[in-house]
């Protein structure tokens, strides 16, 4: 998402715009606001990595992408999202939201546009341009939008600290006026600040005939062309809002009920790790990753039909040292939604399954404390439905801090339901194999 490190936004310059204070749009004050709100953005665009709040799907024209909530600063509340088309590529649609006013509602957001090249008297520097989205009146709506990548001499150079400003004035979704604004301080990329040496404010209404804006996100593209145009703004505020407002369900996992524990005669010994398993010939064990890895699997059915599938697989994760900095649940909240996501992108969004009734939480088992992700899948494979029941959970050993290694165990149920019914993860062995652990 275009990082940088924090050292980008630092120096002396910073102590006047840490201390500024906005707690409301006020439009005698719009560039000054502006300025500060920018300088926030930077700062979190450039901070280390915060960790995942949430997940969830948004609308894409006739498909779905996916939508990820960042808690960026980790101060408790989500402030970035980001928009995700490809797990495998580096996300281009993201940006930050605040809540001026605390009351709980954002009401401004910066939309990264990505880097651009300006020129200043020092020669050319590397800005970023950006789209800001105001909801000036509180109503859940944008109606004030603003652009900083403006060439009104058409030199194929923006001019820094020259603005575009597109109002929504009385609040019915459509553009009334819009005007150029300057000037501002800018920020380039590589830190510092830049203030255009003017002794007059730039203030010039647009015309009809200027392309303003052009925002190129997977929403697809807008283009502001005249007024009365619907006001050029995503529905960002709107998708982040209801998925905040209906968050993954967090609850403790209840233990299982009292009885005979299952027997795990085979013991499986790794390079990270042992762990006892079933012993019955009917479970296929395979290892991998150095001895990381290893899964266990029955699989049932007859007259080469599908019946039932159950796995076991346990493995030794190595937190990246850009994480290291997260505690054992901001690391384990960025685990499950990263498999969250890969469900999402190679299941739910490619038409293999839905993904459903997700939750969180904790499990105790014994003097141990894991974190958990339960889910159930749907799919229909040659007419059959398959109905299957998971349960991720995650074992932070106590010298977590010091080695950064933690070691997941992923238990599965998959069954055909005209076969077998509802599947349903049994707890009872997975708490066994759990207390069998022998980490290294």
């Amino acid at each position: 998402m275009g990082r940088l490190g924090p050292d980008a936004m630092r120096g002396p310059w910073t102590r006047e715009y840490d201390k500024r204070q906005v707690t409301a749009y006020r439009p005698e004050r719009q560039l000054w606001i502006y300025e500060t709100m920018d300088y926030r953005a930077n700062r979190l665009r450039v901070s280390p990595h915060g960790h995942i709040v949430d997940v969830g799907l948004a609308p894409s024209g006739q498909n779905q992408v996916i939508l990820i909530i960042s808690d960026r600063d980790r101060d408790g509340t989500a402030d970035e999202f980001a928009y995700l088309t490809d797990p495998q590529k580096q996300v281009e649609d993201f940006g930050f939201m605040f809540d001026l006013d605390k009351n709980g509602q954002f009401d401004y957001i910066v939309f990264n546009g990505g880097p651009m090249v300006s020129q200043r008297p020092t020669g050319k520097a590397m800005y970023w341009m950006n789209y800001h989205w105001i909801d000036s009146n509180g109503d859940g709506r944008i109606d004030i939008v603003v652009d900083n990548d403006i060439d009104r001499d058409s030199d194929s150079l923006p001019e820094l600290g020259v603005t575009a400003w597109i109002y929504d004035e009385d609040y019915d979704g459509y553009v009334d006026s819009s005007e150029f604004l300057g000037y501002t301080a800018s920020f380039p990329i590589a830190g510092d600040v830049w203030q255009p040496g003017r002794t007059a404010s730039l203030k010039e209404e647009i015309g009809d005939g200027s392309d303003v804006l052009m925002i190129p996100r997977v929403m697809g593209s807008i283009e502001f062309r005249r007024h009365r145009d619907e006001i050029p703004a995503p529905p960002v505020l709107e998708e982040v809002t209801a998925l905040l407002a209906s968050p993954t369900p967090r609850v403790d996992l209840p233990s299982p009920p009292p009885g005979p524990s299952p027997i795990l005669e085979q013991q499986v010994r790794l390079k990270s790790f042992s762990v006892n398993v079933p012993s019955d010939a009917r479970w296929e064990l395979r290892t991998r990753d150095n001895g990381l890895y290893m899964q266990l699997t029955e699989r049932t059915g007859f007259f080469n039909r599908f019946a039932r599938l159950r796995s076991i697989q346990v493995y030794q994760y190595t937190v990246p040292p850009d994480h290291w900095h997260l505690s054992a649940l901001e690391a384990a909240d960025d685990f499950r939604m990263s498999e969250r996501i890969d469900m999402l992108w190679k299941g739910v969004l490619k038409g293999m399954y839905q993904l459903r009734d997700l939750r969180l939480g904790r499990w105790s088992v014994g003097e141990l404390n894991l974190y958990y992700m339960r889910y159930t899948t749907e799919a229909i494979e040659s007419g059959e439905t398959l109905l299957g029941d998971g349960l991720l959970l995650l074992l932070f050993p106590q010298d977590y801090e010091a080695h950064h290694n933690f070691y997941m165990f992923h238990f599965a149920d998959i069954c055909d339901v005209d076969i077998c019914g509802k599947p349903s993860v049994d707890l009872a062995l997975a708490r066994a194999v759990i207390e069998s652990a022998q980490l290294r």
